[in-house]
């Protein structure tokens, strides 16, 4: 009776907005109470730890701790009461793929440090130091963006993507991040796409060219199966070898988790205005990404790609010997100690191994390798220096002389079209929406009237469908009253 009465009493006192805050302190007290407690516990453990030596012999081992002390991790196990096999499968299992995130990030760490320390070398040419890069894609921005304010009904409509591949060279301090953006028109997201971003930054930086040989070449990236991780890459670092451009390339993939890398942190600089800017063109959007001093927007488009596999096909087999998705570091050298991959350059290929006797600078075990890519003779197997000439003179020719296909671009789909072209419109910065300056006719061409009529009929409201072709379909002009009695 009396707690009603209480609460009648302040609901009729006090207004809304106070009685949260009263509520709100009183929990916020009760949790800071409840952490000092805690706090006040864990010190009283830890002390009665430090206390006694004999203690911790008997005390369960956290997971954490166990990942840690992967060198002795069995034995941690058997102290563990309770624990079955699975379990015990289990967290070996995390302990080595922590193991191998770890020496992963320690190789990458120390190809970064040695690019940087032949970079301060100023008696060094560029193409006789170490190069490491770090690429990665973006997530996905708006070419239309409404970032100034609440997003409203843009919420719900098709965005028009434009894709941002970043390139970072880890040897400068700070970091400079060159962002090649395309629209969604222009071009994928696939291996042919990645290949020839990569092979434009070397181009843009002084290598693959005849008469210079780099010394290493490492590339970092993510695990993404199929846009970075493919046989595609693989078989370009291969032809980077077999002509010449670099003495040693690394293909660093890290491990699934733990791979967030400079790109990323790059890539937050590159958003800064993107974020609170509107955007109505591809044009502004191209102008609110080159803000940042360190990062250098270029912009491609599809005849900036080319079909790579089909021209890496012609010379090497189309599908590798074995899997690449359970290996994360590849090394292309032509240094082999192979009598037959020294004479036709092939890449090896190297297990993240989670052994006790790691090497400090190296996480692989030099007697794993296995050959992966052979390459296309004509006819038989042939090593002999005559055929290896003919063949690297083949793939000059495919690359310098007859040039590489273009990638045929995807387009915009009907529905985008005409929601870029209806919607977006009407809400956006007319002047600004039609610049002659915003190259729509290569970002987002005009729907075409069949295009129109696809859209109405796949559309479920009608009155949408007539909405859409009365302002997008061109219709005769009415004759007015002046017109029709002369007729």
């Amino acid at each position: 009776f009396f707690i009603s009465l209480l609460i009648i009493h302040i609901l009729y006192t006090y207004d809304r907005l106070t009685l949260y805050s009263i509520i709100t302190k009183y929990f916020t007290l009760i949790l800071f109470h409840q952490v000092k407690k805690a706090k006040t516990r864990l010190a009283e453990l830890k002390r009665d730890d430090d206390s006694d030596d004999d203690s911790s012999d008997d005390d369960e081992t956290p997971l954490c701790q166990l990942i840690d002390e992967t060198g002795n991790i069995e034995a941690h196990l058997n102290k563990i009461e309770g624990l079955t096999m699975k379990d015990e499968d289990l967290v070996l299992q995390a302990a080595k793929h922590v193991k191998s995130a770890r020496l992963m990030r320690k190789f990458a760490n120390s190809k970064i440090e040695l690019a940087k320390k032949d970079r301060e070398n100023t008696e060094l040419k560029y193409w006789e130091r170490t190069q490491t890069i770090v690429v990665d894609y973006c997530q996905n921005l708006e070419c239309l963006h409404v970032g100034d304010e609440q997003a409203g009904c843009t919420y719900y409509w098709s965005p028009l993507w434009a894709y941002v591949f970043g390139v970072t060279d880890a040897s400068q301090t700070p970091e400079k991040l060159t962002a090649y953006t395309y629209p969604e028109g222009q071009g994928k997201k696939g291996a042919n796409n990645v290949v020839s971003m990569i092979y434009r930054w070397l181009q843009q930086h002084g290598f693959c060219k005849k008469r210079i040989t780099g010394k290493e070449l490492n590339i970092i990236a993510d695990n993404c199966a199929g846009q970075n991780k493919n046989k595609t890459l693989i078989k370009f670092c291969a032809l980077l070898l077999e002509m010449g451009f670099f003495e040693k390339i690394n293909l660093i993939f890290l491990v699934k988790g733990h791979t967030k890398n400079v790109c990323d942190r790059m890539f937050n600089s590159l958003k800064v205005m993107y974020q609170r800017s509107n955007i109505w063109n591809y044009t502004e959007l191209l102008e609110v990404l080159d803000k940042h001093d360190d990062v250098k927007v270029d912009p491609v488009w599809a005849e900036d790609f080319h079909d790579w596999e089909s021209c890496l096909n012609q010379h090497y087999k189309k599908k590798l010997d074995k899997t690449i998705q359970e290996y994360h570091l590849f090394e292309f050298s032509s240094k082999s100690q192979d009598k037959n991959a020294r004479s036709a350059r092939i890449m090896r290929k190297f297990e993240c191994a989670v052994t006790e006797n790691e090497t400090e600078q190296n996480p692989t075990k030099a007697d794993d390798y296995e050959l992966l890519v052979a390459p296309k003779y004509n006819g038989e197997l042939n090593t002999s220096s005559c055929a290896r000439r003919e063949r690297k003179d083949s793939m000059h020719d495919s690359l310098f002389v007859e040039g590489l296909e273009n990638c045929e671009a995807p387009g915009v789909s009907p529905i985008k079209k005409v929601e870029v072209w209806t919607k977006w419109l009407s809400i956006s910065d007319k002047g600004r929406f039609l610049d002659p300056k915003a190259k729509w006719e290569r970002v987002c061409p005009k729907p075409t009237p069949e295009e129109v009529e696809k859209v109405i009929a796949s559309s479920p409201r009608r009155s949408l469908g007539t909405r859409l072709s009365s302002i997008l379909t061109p219709t005769r002009k009415s004759p007015t009253r002046k017109n029709r009695k002369r007729g």
